[in-house]
């Protein structure tokens, strides 16, 4: 892992996609994990962390990039809010 991307949905960016639709109209889409398949998950995931990163108290920040598409929206969506009267 060298970093994290905030983007919204259906804006392809590189790497791995770390939210994954499990809902839609309140039911499930899949069978829910066991206890065992999350902890190995879990596991998984922290495993790729940086060393740095897997400490209580991180020494190094991790890097978040905000991506385009998504500074767009929130700049159209505080034009709005500035013309409401």
């Amino acid at each position: 892992m060298i970093g994290d991307i905030l983007s919204l949905e259906g804006d392809n960016q590189p790497g791995e996609s770390l939210i994954q639709l499990v809902m839609t109209g309140g039911r499930r889409l899949q069978p829910a994990e066991s206890l065992a398949d999350i902890r190995a998950r879990v596991t998984r995931g922290f495993e790729k962390l940086p060393d740095a990163l897997r400490r209580l108290e991180a020494k190094s920040a991790y890097p978040v990039e905000v991506a385009e598409a998504l500074l767009r929206l929130a700049a159209e969506v505080d034009q709005r809010l500035d013309k409401r009267p």
